[in-house]
């Protein structure tokens, strides 16, 4: 679990030479499977687990009530969700500009 607050969506993306590292791929990433229109329980988790430094931060009550396996304070819940929605933007974002590089 991060100990500082994710600064930006790309944080969480692993890097080139990551993803370039095949023989290593499944021990330095995790795949997380989306479908479209609907909430992957897997990511919001996910995020759940590494976003707690960030509401930390904010300083709003309650920080020590945050439940990593399900949803428990409204404020919690949108901070992740809105995150969930800037980390889904940069991967389609990212996408995209592969697309156009081919």
């Amino acid at each position: 679990m991060p100990v500082e607050a994710i600064k930006c969506p790309s944080d969480l993306l692993p890097t080139k030479s990551i993803l370039e590292d095949r023989n290593n791929i499944e021990v330095t990433t995790e795949e997380i499977t989306l479908s479209h229109q609907r909430l992957c329980f897997a990511l919001l988790n996910y995020l759940r687990s590494v976003m707690t430094p960030n509401y930390k931060d904010t300083g709003l009550p309650d920080a020590d009530q945050i439940m990593i396996s399900c949803p428990r304070l409204i404020p919690y819940e949108r901070l992740v969700i809105d995150f969930a929605i800037k980390l889904l933007e940069q991967i389609l974002k990212d996408l995209c500009a592969l697309t156009t590089q081919t």
